[in-house]
């Protein structure tokens, strides 16, 4: 099954209000747009509220994602960053949210907010990845040598080329990749489908290429563990995937690019193919 992604508003469910003063605008030709504001609520539901500001994303193979919260006044406009602190003077005596009263406790909290217009840089303190994919196409070539067997300098075949006289040829290939910014755990085709090549057409969803049976080559992804904003370990993989417009089981002969046959006139698979489903955005 493809991937699919749900993508829902956020939905702000504490009380808080803005403050005076606010909301804060910055604009010009030279710079990207930037909104600043700052809200007041309740000291315990503080914490909740920065939550709900900066979004949610979660599962694998089915996405639900909660995009961050949008100002009012520039709904293009998504928070960014936060930052919570204290708005009045600290209760005496009065006992934690947590109970524990050696931690400070306040009757407001002022939670500082910059809302920019997306993408963000992935990473950014306290906002989920502005993607869950980003997608790329770079160049690729290789060489091929056309045997000098029946070629000929003339047209009338009375001078053959010789093996130093074999001509080049560059094919044009290219490297479809992307990014999975967040896989709660590790895929199995990741593995599985390490030098296999394509058994089905796939379709680019942002590029909007469908590439055809056969002619994209899995290359192992690149991983690295990280961190959504909730503290939950997981996986970025940036995937590769080699595209050739002839094919990656077909060959040249005699002027083209055909496939292979076995002893049993079956057609011969020097790339396995595998079926891409479960890696495709």
């Amino acid at each position: 099954m493809a991937l699919i992604t749900v993508v829902n508003t956020v939905e702000l469910t504490v009380d808080f209000e803005e403050l005076a003063g606010f909301p804060k605008l910055t604009d010009g030709p030279d710079k990207q747009p930037t909104l600043t504001t700052e809200y007041k609520v309740a000291w315990p539901d503080a914490p909740t509220l920065l939550l709900q500001l900066r979004g949610n994303e979660q599962g694998d193979v089915t996405r639900v994602r909660d995009l961050p919260h949008a100002h009012p006044i520039r709904p293009n406009m998504f928070f960014k960053t936060g930052v919570l602190g204290p708005l009045d003077e600290n209760i005496a005596l009065a006992t934690n949210p947590t109970g524990d009263v050696r931690f400070a406790s306040y009757t407001h909290a002022k939670i500082t907010c910059t809302y920019a217009v997306p993408p963000f840089a992935p990473g950014d303190t306290g906002t989920p990845a502005d993607t869950f994919f980003s997608e790329g196409f770079n160049p690729r070539a290789e060489f091929l040598t056309i045997p000098v067997t029946l070629l000929f300098w003339d047209a009338g075949k009375t001078e053959a080329l010789a093996e130093a006289d074999a001509p080049q040829k560059i094919i044009r290939l290219a490297d479809w990749t992307f990014v999975d910014n967040w896989r709660a755990t590790f895929p199995d085709a990741a593995f599985d489908l390490m030098g296999a090549v394509n058994d089905a057409n796939v379709k680019a969803p942002r590029i909007g290429r469908t590439f055809g049976e056969g002619e994209l080559l899995f290359q192992p992804p690149r991983a690295a563990t990280v961190l959504n904003g909730d503290g939950v370990q997981g996986w970025k993989l940036e995937y590769n995937l080699t595209y050739k417009p002839t094919g990656w089981n077909n060959f040249y002969h005699n002027g083209s690019f055909s496939r292979i046959y076995d002893n049993a006139g079956a057609e011969l698979d020097v790339y396995d193919p595998g079926d891409f489903k479960d890696i495709i955005p």
